[in-house]
């Protein structure tokens, strides 16, 4: 199967092209709090970046993410890759379609993405 047939490659092709930051991270503890109406809770997750895909990024770092209740961000015990949008010094989770296994195919996918992005792209559809 080529790349360019994968739904899976698609996806993450629009996730890297619309946010600033992806990655390979390694979650390394996260914190989880109900909101006030109990209609959404918020995630924190402490992680170390493994394989740095797009953006400047430090070896480790915090991002939000912002769930519906009863929606997780699934097994936070093992590798993933995601895209992130920043908020001042905040990294923040791009949503639905921003978070993938991290697959050799999907690695080297994903950097072949990023090597090809204008580097002077202010806009990104993910972080609005």
């Amino acid at each position: 199967m080529r790349a360019t047939a994968s739904p899976l490659l698609d996806g993450l092709s629009h996730s890297i092209l619309e946010t600033p930051y992806s990655a390979v991270l390694m979650p390394l503890n996260y914190t989880q709090q109900e909101s006030s109406d109990r209609h959404e809770s918020i995630v924190i997750v402490e992680a170390k970046v493994i394989t740095p895909i797009r953006g400047a990024l430090s070896n480790t770092l915090s991002f939000r993410a912002i769930l519906e209740a009863g929606d997780s961000l699934g097994v936070l015990n093992k590798p993933i890759l995601v895209s992130l949008c920043r908020q001042g010094d905040q990294f923040y989770f791009a949503g639905v379609g921003s978070a993938f296994a991290p697959t050799l195919e999907v690695i080297k996918y994903a950097q072949g993405v990023a090597k090809k992005i204008d580097r002077q792209q202010l806009d990104y559809q993910f972080c609005h």
